[in-house]
Parts: C-alpha cells; structure tokens; sequence
C-alpha cells in the first residue's frame, strides 16, 4: 500500500510533487544561470532542485525572499492572484519602510552587500 504524501512533499493546490514544484522555483529564480550545462542549456532546472535550492538561495538577496515568502503566504491564505499581487505591493511596501528604520543589517553576509556600490572617500 502507497503511502499518502507529506504536505512538504506534495503543493495540495498546484497538484505538484514536492520536487516538481521545487525544481520551479529553481527555475523562477534564474539559478540555472550559474548552474551546469545541462542546466543553462534548457534554461530551466534540470538536475537536483534540492542541492541546487541549497545551495543558491543564502545567495538570493533579502528582498526578493521577502517577496518569495509574501507571495506564497497570499496564495496559501487562498487569494486570487490579482489579490495577492496586490497584498504582496503592500507587504513590500510596508517591509521596506521598516527596513529603512532600522538601517542596513550589521549581520548581513558579504554576498548580500556586494553589490552595493561603495562611495569613495573625500
């Protein structure tokens, strides 16, 4: 007798496996750019979603997590995705205000800052 599946294994509302939908998120965040061949030759995830999501995503800045996050907490709290467009707007919104209160993360890893262009001194 077949097992039923685990939620983290099986996206109920997409009727994707766990690896499928994994694997699209690899794709969504362009990590087949930096990835095998393979990879870049199909311009989708074609190896293992699990090790390469591992592996890429403490490499995703903040933000675009943030919206990640807040995008799948909208569907999941069953909003069409027009609302959750629109409710993600607003968590963006609201997540950058307080993120501009508090200043840039002394805590941040280098990867996350590198981008940032650095003034030079007087």
């Amino acid at each position: 007798m077949k097992r039923k599946p685990t939620p983290r294994e099986t996206n109920e509302t997409e009727g994707m496996s766990y690896d499928e939908y994994r694997r699209t998120t690899c794709t969504l965040l362009l990590f087949w750019t930096v990835c095998g061949s393979r990879c870049r030759r199909a311009k989708a995830c074609m190896g293992d979603p699990h090790a390469c999501f591992k592996r890429w995503w403490p490499h995703v800045p903040e933000e675009v997590k943030n919206w990640f996050r807040f995008s799948i907490k909208a569907r999941q709290a069953g909003m069409t995705p027009a609302e959750a467009s629109r409710h993600v707007k607003a968590e963006m919104a609201r997540w950058n205000e307080i993120e501009r209160g508090w200043g840039p993360n002394p805590y941040a890893p280098a990867s996350a800052t590198a981008a940032t262009p650095v003034e030079p001194a007087p």
